[in-house]
């Protein structure tokens, strides 16, 4: 089982139900994890803690996760990990690649692919 032990994470999603499965996936393996239901309250938490990674679905009433990852790379440094999800999305990967997305999930997930990709970029973040 992939660990992540000492890793801040925000999760930003506007249904409730998913967002608090994220959060208690992420706590149980070890994360130190922050919540928002949309992009707004996610900035603000972003400019208060120090966050590895956020993890934010694409389309979420409030703001869509696109407009957050561009609002992320304006204004907070350091610059976290950034994972989005979706069930569809009309971005491209490079497009998203280009906003510094590390990869994007979709729906149905793959825990397993989630969590492992999420560990890997950090530890090759925390080496570099």
């Amino acid at each position: 089982m992939t660990k992540l032990n000492g890793v801040k994470i925000l999760v930003v999603d506007d249904e409730e139900d998913l967002r608090e499965i994220f959060v208690d996936e992420f706590r149980a393996l070890g994360a130190t994890v922050h919540h928002a239901s949309q992009g707004q309250t996610a900035l603000e938490i972003l400019k208060k803690e120090s966050i590895d990674v956020v993890f934010s679905d694409v389309k979420m009433a409030g703001g869509d996760g696109i407009a957050l990852m561009r609002e992320i790379g304006l204004e907070i440094d350091p610059k976290p990990l950034l994972f989005l999800c979706s069930g569809f999305s009309e971005h491209s990967s490079a497009e998203v690649r280009d906003l510094g997305v590390v990869e994007v999930f979709g729906k149905p997930f793959n825990w397993d692919k989630i969590t492992v990709s999420v560990a890997n970029a950090v530890a090759l973040k925390r080496l570099s």
